[in-house]
């Protein structure tokens, strides 16, 4: 009993369903995949906006400040430059008042000037309030900026953030310009200005950004802070703020610390540093709505990928689901058959190949009933030969799996190999061919039954040279090749091995068809059986032929024995033989 042959991976009737199924599942894979890449593009596509936007914003603060800062050192250099404040500095008493007035009339006009004070090198000062006097437990000239303004030669400088200790019982948060002014080379004394942050704070706030994105500081010359908008948590040690990163930054090369991104830009005019930062993680958020688009966009290219697929797959598996259709009306009898070929490449050559085939063997059997009874039925098993419906049923069936599976490569194999073996039966012509000719036929049959059985079966060609041109009969070897695979290889486990040889004897051509099959079991009665069990031509049928056309004294020889347990796998245990003399084609 034949066991019946297992189903492919991908099952035939569900080829265009699981076609349909791998592309999308491609590209799915693909969407997948770009997932993550388009959201890190997008992220660093905001990071980057938000570094531009940060940069402008640092630059227009920048240009607020060092504006501010150009109208405070004006007023500085007016109150230096002038004779009374001078004199009152040298030591004239009289013009003390004078002085007071002109401080007081500008504190008056300038909400952010907390003090305007006059500093003599003896130690005595004047304030633009009378309400204030001072401490006496201080000595200016030990101070810092009092220093750093005598080495300043005359240039105003600015301090950092500082607590201003000049006056008894009061104690602001102060940002001082100190001026030191001389009389003829000599130091007289020096101008103070304190602001209290108000003016530094609006320009600030006029270009920060949401308190979750960013803020900006400002750090003096010293390294410390001039400006921050929590400094009073700064100073008291709730809040810590990376004030080394104000030198290392720069507007073109940020500076990453954890999730914050410090950007600075220095001020010549002051030496103050500006310092942006920026919560990156806050910046590449990607809004809702974005995502949604996202999602909303793959959804759409899987619909359009669905579409796409499903008409490829249509495109591709209708034509040879249509010829395997017509390939089996034709096994069932209908000789009239024809396979639509509005195909493209192999699989519309097989079409035609198969069109063709049909049209020429309605025209052999035509021709065919006005011969002799017994040439006609020779030549109508040699026909029936070519026509071997069940092995191109069987072959466009493996074609169909090997395809489902995506072994291309033998698909394409498999189907040249049967297009040229079609197109070898349905030519016609003499009934004597070349050697060489009969060979490659045997070859194409053969390359397809490798394909179907794989590591099962192998083949070798031996060819005497010079033999290639001597004639033999058409179509008489692959019935022979075809036996030994359907009686020796088929039901023998391991490798199967077919060699053809080819040989001269004398006046006499030889070629011998080995296998290393299971053998005959009674060699005597292979005459017995005319058909294969899958349609093809049986033994008797080639020897009959070869009586009819060399005459009875040349027959098949065959040479076999039983396969036993002990044989090796490579050995042949089968050989049919084909002598007759040689012709020319």
């Amino acid at each position: 009993m034949r066991k019946p042959k297992p189903k492919p991976f991908f099952s035939r009737s569900l080829m265009r369903t699981n076609m349909l199924l791998l592309s999308l599942l491609l590209v799915s894979g693909m969407l997948i995949a770009m997932f993550p890449f388009t959201y890190q593009l997008t992220k660093q596509l905001l990071r980057d906006s938000q570094t531009r936007q940060s940069r402008r914003l640092l630059e227009q603060t920048g240009q607020g400040i060092e504006f501010y800062l150009e109208s405070m050192l004006e007023t500085a250099e007016y109150l230096a430059a002038t004779p009374e404040t001078v004199r009152y500095l040298a030591g004239d008493d009289s013009a003390g008042a004078e002085v007071r007035r002109r401080l007081q009339v500008i504190a008056a006009t300038r909400a952010d000037y907390y003090h305007l004070v006059l500093l003599s090198t003896d130690g005595t000062l004047l304030t633009s309030r009378e309400t204030v006097r001072q401490n006496p437990y201080r000595d200016f000239r030990r101070e810092d900026w009092y220093s750093r303004a005598i080495e300043a030669g005359g240039e105003p400088i600015f301090t950092s953030s500082r607590v201003e200790n000049l006056f008894f019982g009061d104690y602001p948060w102060v940002i001082t310009t100190v001026k030191a002014i001389y009389d003829d080379g000599r130091l007289v004394g020096m101008l103070l200005i304190d602001l209290n942050y108000e003016r530094i704070e609006s320009i600030l706030q006029a270009t920060r950004q949401d308190d979750n994105r960013g803020y900006v500081f400002i750090v003096g010359s010293d390294g410390r802070l001039v400006y921050h908008p929590q400094q009073q948590l700064i100073y008291s040690g709730i809040k810590t703020e990376r004030l080394d990163l104000a030198e290392e930054g720069a507007p073109d090369l940020p500076v990453m610390a954890g999730d914050a991104m410090y950007l600075s830009a220095h001020s010549d005019l002051s030496g103050w540093t500006m310092v942006s930062v920026q919560n990156t993680a806050a910046l590449v958020s990607i809004p809702d709505a974005w995502i949604l688009i996202y999602v909303l966009v793959g959804l759409a290219f899987f619909a359009l990928a669905a579409i796409l697929s499903w008409y490829f797959a249509n495109r591709l598996t209708r034509p040879l689901q249509s010829l395997q259709t017509s390939m089996k009306r034709f096994e069932q009898g209908d000789l009239n058959t024809l396979a639509d070929t509005n195909a493209t490449l192999e699989i519309a050559d097989l079409g035609e190949s198969f069109n063709r085939m049909t049209m020429r063997i309605r025209d052999l059997l035509a021709e065919s009933a006005a011969t002799e009874e017994q040439k006609r039925q020779s030549e109508l098993l040699a026909l029936q030969a070519q026509i071997r419906p069940h092995f191109l049923y069987n072959t466009l069936e493996s074609i169909i799996w090997m395809a489902e599976i995506g072994e291309n490569e033998n698909v394409v194999a498999m189907t040249s190999a049967l297009s040229k073996l079609l197109r070898a039966q349905i030519a016609g012509g003499a009934e004597v061919v070349r050697l060489d000719e009969e060979i490659a036929y045997t070859n194409h049959y053969l390359t397809i039954q490798s394909l179907r059985y794989g590591e099962r079966l192998d083949y070798d060609l031996v060819l005497e040279p010079g033999l290639e041109g001597i004639g033999v009969l058409r179509l008489v070897l692959q019935p022979l090749v075809e036996n030994a695979i359907y009686h020796g290889i088929r039901h023998k486990t391991g490798k199967g091995l077919v060699r053809i040889e080819a040989r001269s004897d004398g006046d006499h051509l030889v070629i011998e068809v080995w296998d290393n099959g299971v053998g005959f079991k009674n060699p005597d009665n292979w005459r017995h059986v005319n058909m294969n069990p899958d349609g093809g031509i049986g033994l008797k049928n080639v020897e009959d032929r070869i009586l009819l056309f060399f005459g009875q004294q040349y027959r098949l020889e065959i040479e076999s024995r039983t396969r036993t347990a002990d044989d090796p796998e490579t050995m042949l245990t089968t050989v049919v033989r084909i002598r007759h003399p040689k012709v020319t084609p």
